[in-house]
């Protein structure tokens, strides 16, 4: 992924956050009746996903086969919002 590429991804998940709060006073003025909820949720870093497709030979290598098998230690060393995509949304939202 080049940085001009990752920008705009980072750019787009960013842009979902705003958009979730204006969908949710949206729907709050428009259809109170309803009582629905708009959530959003920061999935975290996600190794083995498709995410570096497109980047170098060793990058996708590295982000492939080693980087799951090191999150436990990522965990720890860096953040806990670390994931594999088989954990994605089992957290604090309760979602899957």
């Amino acid at each position: 992924m080049t940085p001009r590429n990752r920008r705009h991804y980072t750019e787009s998940k960013l842009a979902n956050v705003p958009w979730a709060y204006a969908l949710d006073r949206h729907l709050k003025k428009s259809a109170p009746e309803r009582g629905i909820t708009v959530a959003a949720f920061d999935p975290g870093l996600m190794p083995g996903t498709g995410l570096i497709r497109d980047g170098s030979g060793p990058g996708r290598f590295i982000w492939n086969s080693n980087m799951r098998k090191i999150v436990p230690l990522l965990k720890i060393a860096m953040t806990s919002n670390i994931h594999r995509p088989s954990e994605s949304g089992h957290g604090e939202w309760g979602i899957l």
